[in-house]
């Protein structure tokens, strides 16, 4: 991250490395003793009753100030490991939290997603000098490998193609 004091790494530049920056801002923050606050499991403290005693008013006052004193860094740490042209998503958000999670719902894979892209290489990619798209249908059988996409999403994987006899290729219609 350029600009940090202490650690370096690629700034998030889109969904491409939206993964490994993930990991790397996490560490940051952890190290910093930001995630807390970034993950939401700290969250704002609650302002307290009108009625409530003087001190408690006091032990809110000073939680708040810990509270965004904390936020503002962890916001910092962030839009210092974008770049410039996403920070239009965030730019007006002041609560790591909502910062982390709209950067997450703009730039991470979903399953599907990945599961497209890896369609996509595999029938680009060659086998024997020969592209494998015009040696065979992709078989939904490749797919069943990471069952677990298949049971999360409830997809039904279709039963898989086969390439027709040259008599089935010359049949009209």
């Amino acid at each position: 991250m350029e600009g940090s004091d202490t650690y370096r790494f690629p700034k998030l530049k889109g969904s491409d490395n939206y993964e490994s920056w993930g990991v790397d801002v996490t560490s940051a923050l952890k190290a910093k003793g930001l995630w807390w606050i970034t993950s939401g499991k700290l969250g704002k403290p609650e302002i307290p009753e009108s009625k409530a005693a003087t001190a408690a008013k006091r032990e809110y006052a000073s939680a708040i100030n810990h509270w965004k004193d904390k936020n503002d860094r962890a916001c910092g740490v962030i839009n210092f490991s974008i770049e410039q042209g996403l920070r239009v998503h965030i730019v007006k958000i002041q609560d790591a939290t909502i910062m982390w999670s709209t950067l997450k719902t703009q730039y991470e894979q979903s399953d599907l997603t990945t599961l497209h892209l890896a369609i996509r290489e595999l029938t680009r990619s060659e086998q024997g000098g020969h592209s494998e798209q015009s040696c065979w249908y992709l078989n939904p059988k490749l797919l069943q490998k990471d069952e677990s996409l298949v049971r999360k999403r409830r997809i039904e994987p279709k039963k898989a193609r086969t390439k027709p006899t040259p008599e089935e290729a010359l049949e009209p219609g």
